[in-house]
């Protein structure tokens, strides 16, 4: 088993105060999903990790501390975060990897839009171009031409939060498989989905999120939709005691 290339212990928030003593590992080449109903936390957990949300607690990435964290030297250290809104937050196509395709402070513009080029390609984008207008896209396309921005610096680690929310049934399908190639490539892989199947259909393990803690860390392949339900919902009205392992679902006989 690989090491954690990712490990998170005891973040709390600061500007959100409902995020307490979260702690988290992500290893190469694993998909890791978060659980919880709307409100749990789930997203500003994902936000204090990369520090877009200001947060005391550990982070390091590759064994390594990662201390004054902001989105910029998340990016930089190779950790980045595909947002949830992608009209709002994810689709201002300013490029975050723009230094790549710079020399002395000139774009190299071929370069680019051959790289931009290869995305179209791997993500299948439809009726689209290099220089199209992404607003006259649809919702699918929009969403992987989103993922496939932050792809392009070849990140060591990549969050999604709702990585499939609003879009039909073939993109869903090839984001759902282009998640699992990041993992097959060795890349760490964060999920968030409200969708409970979906994060236990992508995910090697997850964590159940209840009132800005982690309650629960469970097995996908051996938990299901109810279980996680059940859990959710208990822990609604007992007080958080520290993480535990969810019984598993027994396997059909």
């Amino acid at each position: 088993m690989h090491a954690p290339l990712v490990e998170v212990e005891q973040v709390t928030g600061l500007c959100a105060p409902g995020l307490c003593d979260v702690s988290l590992t992500i290893r190469q080449g694993e998909i890791v999903g978060l659980i919880g109903l709307v409100g749990s936390g789930r997203t500003e957990i994902a936000r204090a990790i990369i520090g877009a949300d200001p947060a005391t607690g550990q982070v390091q990435v590759q064994g390594q501390p990662y201390e004054n964290r902001s989105r910029y030297q998340s990016t930089r250290r190779g950790l980045v975060m595909v947002p949830e809104d992608r009209r709002k937050q994810g689709l201002v196509m300013t490029l975050p990897h723009s230094a790549r395709f710079s020399r002395a402070g000139l774009m190299r513009h071929g370069a680019e839009t051959a790289r931009a080029s290869d995305f179209i390609r791997y993500f299948r984008v439809r009726r689209a171009n290099v220089e199209g207008d992404v607003a006259a896209f649809s919702g699918g396309n929009q969403q992987k031409v989103l993922i496939a921005k932050w792809l392009i610096g070849d990140p060591k680690v990549v969050i999604l939060d709702e990585p499939s929310r609003g879009v039909d049934v073939g993109a869903r399908q090839r984001i759902h498989e282009a998640i699992a190639e990041l993992a097959a490539r060795g890349v760490a892989v964060l999920v968030i989905s409200s969708e409970i199947e979906e994060v236990l259909g992508l995910a090697h393990r997850a964590y159940l999120v209840d009132k800005g803690r982690i309650v629960r860390e469970i097995d996908s392949a051996r938990t299901d939709e109810g279980a996680v339900l059940a859990a959710l919902f208990r822990h609604q009205s007992i007080p958080i005691d520290p993480p535990q392992s969810i019984h598993p679902v027994s396997d059909p006989a």
